[in-house]
């Protein structure tokens, strides 16, 4: 699952650095496609190692390719365009490429394959339109269910010789239809009615003249596919992806800062990069240098509202929602009815949380409204959408006030390493709860158990330390105990190594040791890691727990009896500011609070801020 836990911006311009923007998605799925219908090896460099491009090598490996996954390349062994028929099912996963394409391909083949997904693929991602068309070109396909949605059943053979009418709106089914006619023993005509989202299809046209395929094509509306393609496996290089890039592009325009963006280029035919051109006519001021395919953003003072067609950068719809919100007047975003297909109803989910931050945003038929708006931070969902994560991120960025969005995960999809691309040019975006306060205040109860809530993992600092100890010397010693034997130095010191090591993780509850932020280094690498929850106890609350636990008293207490309880207090009284200073929440008055309820609080504080 995990969430991400974002701060504003405290300034305008705050943002700066360069990303070297992920490799194209579309590109990649593609390339993996075409090299399993080739004949010998291909080799693709700087592919998009993420979720959708594993869902498709899976797939291709069950039509008969070898593929061998190294860390920068694939190397695909093809099937000459002849796949084999595999017993297993084909899992799409959250691709609707893989889903549309491969139900495609299998037709070529002469048994049954089926295909299915996960929730999104089996209710949000229409096939009828595909189905039918299929079943005009001589193959036998249905819908397990009958209601156009994966799983799907496909039985070739596809032989080409045969015409077919299909709806155009989405791209990748008629993507789809011509990839898999090329491969057919015969010719095929495709005729699209209400063709959209052109420049996806033209993508796929693209490819077909890279690997001299032959087809005719006027005016998207009509295809003649000759089939009984043979091409050679190939070299290929995957380009940056437009569609990635529109969320640093969007980040430096709405906080009106300066950043370079590498591994673009703009001679390529992704349909994304249009928004380019969209925005530098509103008002962005951004340059390309070819030389060294560098997109470079600068601080932009004022956007302004107009009308846009967006179909043909339809993936960019819920990234412009958020720039608009910083525009002046009104922009109108329309035809991206296709929009509400997606991953998720895009139209509505953005529409909607949008309306959660006080955009004045109205939703129509066929796309959005939106008027210049502060936004305020909230609690916000993704819809399990990768596009809707990062989109509210970096909204949340120009937003007044913290927030916090749920089920995260899916940026696997396009972007894997968005959360540190954005941390390192500034970006404040964590997905880590850490719990602090005096010894004995539960953070390590409190942490378990709120770890459990969030499907979170758990970890404490001080069984770290302790774990880390036993590790280097042999010896497996309570972390009192390698404080009374090797002395407070010896063991801040093992402290902070063990907190430095914490930098990868991700949606963990961590619950900090009572004297971790009385380090300046630990403070800093602590807030670096997540949100910092103070759990503010009092102190005599805390003493009477220790005596009750514990029979001998903490080393770092050189007193007995009421002296001591003297003591612990000063001591949690002189730790207290740093607590405080650190925190981003603090729950006070929790001292006669239980388990449960201290938890309610802090999911309740979370999903509402400060």
């Amino acid at each position: 699952m995990g969430n991400y836990f974002i701060k504003p911006l405290p300034h305008q311009g705050m943002l700066c650095g360069e990303i070297t923007v992920p490799s194209s998605k579309s590109h990649t799925l593609r390339a993996i496609l075409f090299a399993t219908m080739a004949s010998g090896t291909s080799t693709i460099h700087r592919y998009l190692p993420s979720s959708d491009t594993f869902a498709m090598i899976e797939a291709c490996k069950l039509f008969g390719a070898k593929i061998t996954v190294l860390a920068e390349q694939l190397v695909i062994e093809g099937v000459s365009g002849k796949i084999t028929v595999t017993e297993d099912v084909i899992n799409a996963g959250n691709s609707g490429i893989v889903l549309r394409f491969c139900s495609a391909i299998g037709a070529l083949g002469s048994s049954t394959v089926v295909i299915t997904g996960d929730h999104s693929i089996r209710h949000q991602r229409p096939m009828q339109a595909q189905l039918q068309a299929m079943k005009e070109l001589g193959v036998w396909v249905d819908s397990m269910r009958g209601d156009g949605f994966a799983p799907i059943i496909v039985k070739g053979p596809l032989l080409g010789q045969q015409k077919a009418t299909i709806s155009g709106e989405d791209s990748q089914p008629v993507s789809a239809l011509l990839i898999a006619s090329a491969y057919a023993p015969g010719p095929t005509e495709l005729h699209v009615v209400n063709p959209g989202e052109k420049a996806w299809v033209n993508l796929t046209l693209d490819w077909f003249c890279r690997l001299n395929i032959q087809y005719e094509q006027k005016d998207f509306q009509y295809y003649k596919i000759a089939g009984n393609s043979t091409h050679a496996g190939f070299e290929y290089t995957v380009p940056g992806d437009f569609s990635s890039a529109a969320f640093a592009i969007a980040a430096a325009i709405i906080t009106k800062s300066e950043l370079i963006l590498n591994n673009l280029d703009m001679s390529d035919v992704q349909g994304d990069k249009q928004l380019i051109s969209v925005l530098i006519s509103m008002g962005a001021k951004i340059d390309y240098d070819e030389s060294k395919r560098q997109l470079k953003i600068h601080k932009t003072q004022s956007l302004q509202g107009k009308k846009i067609d967006i179909n043909d950068f339809i993936d960019s719809i819920t990234i412009l929602a958020v720039i608009a919100c910083f525009a002046e007047g009104e922009t109108t975003i329309y035809n991206a009815a296709i929009a509400k297909n997606k991953e998720c109803n895009r139209l509505h989910c953005i529409y909607s949380e949008l309306k959660k931050m006080g955009v004045d945003i109205r939703e129509s038929s066929d796309g959005l409204v939106i008027r210049k708006s502060k936004l305020n931070g909230c609690k916000l969902q993704s819809y399990h959408d990768h596009r809707m994560v990062m989109s509210l991120a970096v909204a949340a960025l120009a937003a007044s006030g913290d927030s916090q969005i749920v089920d995260v995960e899916c940026v696997k999809k396009t972007y894997p390493n968005f959360r540190e691309d954005f941390s390192a040019i500034g970006a404040t975006i964590v997905s880590n709860i850490l719990l602090c306060g005096a010894p004995a205040c539960g953070k390590s109860a409190i942490g378990d158990l709120l770890a459990k809530k969030l499907h979170y993992q758990f970890l404490d600092c001080d069984r770290l330390v302790e774990d880390v100890y036993a590790a280097r010397h042999g010896e497996k010693f309570s972390c009192k105990e390698i404080f009374n034997k090797k002395g407070e130095a010896f063991f801040r010191q093992l402290e902070e190594e063990c907190i430095a090591s914490l930098a990868p993780q991700k949606n963990s509850v961590i619950a900090t040791g009572g004297g971790a932020f009385a380090s300046g280094a630990n403070v800093a690498a602590l807030k670096k890691l997540g949100t910092v929850i103070y759990l503010k106890t009092s102190p005599a609350e805390c003493f009477a727990r220790i005596c009750k636990r514990d029979r001998i008293l903490p080393a770092y207490l050189h007193s007995q009896g009421e002296d001591a309880n003297r003591e612990f207090i000063n001591l949690v009284e002189k730790r207290g500011p740093g607590y405080e200073e650190s925190a981003d929440l603090i729950l006070d008055n929790i001292d006669h609070l239980d388990l449960d309820a201290i938890v309610d609080l802090c999911l309740r504080r979370l999903d509402h801020g400060r």
